[in-house]
């Protein structure tokens, strides 16, 4: 029983460094199994004009997340993990369907949670809205309502 409870614990910690390894977008894939994830990103499109839109993020130049994401609900948030060494870093968003770009600094200290949407409503809607992206970061995680 213990050795099989060894074998498990040794294949699980295999899985979590390999998966975990797919996000980094600063460390070689080597050093990443050691790093905790420092950055937790959500993403979500809260256009039901536009769906699905293309999101493109990069940090610091790097793509890290370039995908298609629908609407659905509006309460549709995908999550991403990442490491990022401590620092400012460069963050941009770019949707070429959508029509948006967006740029914004930050700094790593610790563990952060950050938010990126894509916002559109036309003319005709009661509450207009630009297409546009926002982005916001802190220290505590996100309670999404």
């Amino acid at each position: 029983m213990l050795k099989q409870a060894t074998i498990f614990m040794v294949a699980y910690a295999l899985f979590l460094a390999l998966g975990a390894c797919q996000n980094s977008a600063t460390l070689s894939q080597s050093n990443r199994a050691i790093q905790p994830d420092n950055f937790i990103l959500y993403v979500s499109n809260q256009s039901f004009e536009i769906s699905p839109v293309d999101i493109k993020i990069l940090i610091d130049g790097k793509i890290i997340i370039d995908d298609l994401f629908e609407v659905n609900n509006q309460h549709n948030w995908r999550e991403f993990r990442f490491y990022f060494s401590s620092g400012k870093h460069v963050l941009n968003v770019v949707s070429k369907r959508g029509e948006a770009e967006l740029q914004s600094e930050f700094t790593v200290t610790e563990k952060h949670w950050a938010a990126v949407a894509f916002w559109f409503y036309p003319d005709t809607h009661h509450t207009p809205t630009p297409r546009q992206f926002t982005f916001i970061i802190q220290d505590t995680p996100i309670l999404f309502q």
